[in-house]
């Protein structure tokens, strides 16, 4: 089984364990601040759309993560810094 193959089982096996325990649509909050971080998370809201065409997903992120389906309430990616000079210029 691939990696990829594995992560959409895990993320199947939780959209299935959430709905057992709640009963009603998913509702869920991710929340990255830097741009690798940015891109799995859009993997993740791909995989998760796929097997729930009407979950809610609100994030602080990046655009990708937006233009995967989330609804961003503040672009962290835009604010992350690596190393001291970067940190002193904003």
């Amino acid at each position: 089984m691939r990696l990829v193959e594995v992560k959409r089982f895990h993320l199947a096996l939780l959209v299935n364990v959430y709905r057992y325990l709640r009963g009603d649509h998913l509702k869920i909050f991710i929340n990255v601040g830097d741009a690798s971080a940015d891109i799995y998370g859009a993997q993740i809201i791909t995989e998760l759309k796929k097997l729930e065409p009407d979950i809610e997903i609100h994030a602080n992120g990046g655009k990708l993560m937006q233009e995967a389906g989330a609804k961003l309430y503040c672009n962290l990616v835009e604010f992350s810094v690596i190393g001291i000079s970067e940190v002193i210029k904003k």
